[in-house]
């Protein structure tokens, strides 16, 4: 048993039922269900590479910064 797996399944289950309420169904079912495990590390080594050749700055250049989105709370 994977136990790696497991508590991945488990931690994804737990998020979706706070966040959404009701569960991805990833522990019961033992796989990737909606494929977030899947998305999440496809974007994580998009990002490493983009910081590893240098592009990581880009996301503070001003001309970047007039189209990300900010929410202030007041």
């Amino acid at each position: 048993m994977d136990l790696s797996q497991k508590i991945q399944y488990l931690t994804l289950d737990i998020i979706s039922t706070i966040g959404l309420g009701r569960f991805f169904d990833m522990l019961i079912e033992d796989h990737d269900v909606r494929d977030c495990v899947k998305n999440s590390e496809e974007c994580l080594l998009i990002g490493i590479m983009f910081m590893a050749i240098g592009f990581g700055g880009l996301r503070q250049a001003l001309f970047i910064g007039k189209f990300r989105v900010t929410h202030t709370t007041r």
